[in-house]
């Protein structure tokens, strides 16, 4: 439980997309006194969109978390209110912005007055939350550096940085496979080319994050979270000393894991994200390493020869047997 005085913590993922932040945000919300809240960048959005499921199953838009949480920001009758917010928010915080983002010196003055008003409110959310839920460290997957940027840059938000990164092979593979999920229909696809660019910006971006923040910082990689769940998880609470904020030791704070690879995850309240989001109970975390066979070869050379730098960097293998 937090104290009055004290800032809310914000154990933010960075990454690309399709690379295990959904199921790294969950396993964080296992951690008591840890609150998992997905993509919290897509709240303003979800809000505003019947569509968008909580995951407690209900439209965020009639969740009671997330209502109560939008009250404290927008007070009485806050539809208007979120829809102008909505609208300057992703007009500022998106990859059309990067360069007054990542380079404050050539902000100018409109922009930094609208950047001002992006950063009250994402400070008043980050408050709100920990308010609503009890809990002083928060969990945000949203994955985007330019969103980091404006993270750390907020006074009155204790962040806490992870670089979670996936070998580009398995994340082309994701990103051309359609699967049909229940809750959230057909999956979303994208061209191999866009995936491959986009997966080393991304990447290369998030270690401009890191560059220009002071916050505590680890990089880990899905396929060592998905292999050594619980190992992974302490060396995490480790790097960004957070055994210290929580005061409990490794068996309660890793108390949710039966062994090292099944945990009992709870419902919460969830945004964004893949259909993890839904799944409750005892699971068993395993690795997704079906691209290994299923990726084509001309898709397997074209992604290792364009992320190949990267590849390198993050200690994988250019060889994909």
């Amino acid at each position: 439980m937090y104290r009055v005085n004290e800032e809310p913590i914000v154990i933010y993922v960075l990454g690309y997309g399709r690379s295990g932040s959904t199921l790294l945000d969950r396993l964080l919300g296992c951690i008591p006194g840890c609150l998992s809240c997905g993509e919290i960048f897509w709240l303003w959005q979800s809000i505003l969109d019947d569509r968008a499921l909580c995951s407690c199953h209900r439209a965020v838009s009639k969740c009671s978390f997330w209502e109560t949480v939008a009250k404290q920001i927008f007070k009485g009758d806050n539809s208007s209110d979120v829809k102008d917010f909505a609208d300057l928010f992703y007009s500022m915080v998106n990859k059309g912005n990067i360069i007054p983002l990542f380079k404050p010196g050539i902000r100018s003055r409109g922009f930094k007055r609208k950047l001002e008003n992006v950063k009250d409110v994402v400070q008043r959310l980050y408050r709100a939350i920990m308010q609503a839920s009890g809990a002083r460290i928060i969990v945000d997957s949203s994955k985007l550096p330019y969103l980091g940027v404006v993270l750390s840059e907020l006074e009155g938000v204790d962040l806490r940085m992870v670089h979670l990164v996936r070998d580009s092979r398995a994340v082309v593979y994701s990103n051309i496979r359609k699967r049909w999920v229940s809750q959230i229909g057909y999956t979303a696809t994208q061209n191999p080319l866009k995936t491959m660019l986009a997966w080393n910006l991304q990447n290369f971006l998030a270690e401009r994050c890191r560059a220009k923040s002071n916050s505590f910082f680890v990089r880990i990689r899905y396929e060592d979270l998905a292999a050594r769940p619980k190992q992974t998880l302490d060396q995490i609470l480790c790097a960004l000393d957070l055994f210290r904020e929580l005061q409990i030791d490794r068996n309660d704070a890793l108390g949710g894991f039966k062994d090292e690879r099944v945990i009992s995850l709870n419902t919460g309240h969830i945004l964004a994200g893949n259909a993890f989001r839904f799944v409750s109970g005892p699971v068993e975390i395993k690795p997704d390493t079906a691209w290994k066979k299923e990726l084509s070869f001309a898709y397997k050379l074209g992604t290792t020869l364009v992320t190949a730098p990267l590849l390198k960097k993050y200690q994988y293998s250019l060889e994909w047997a």
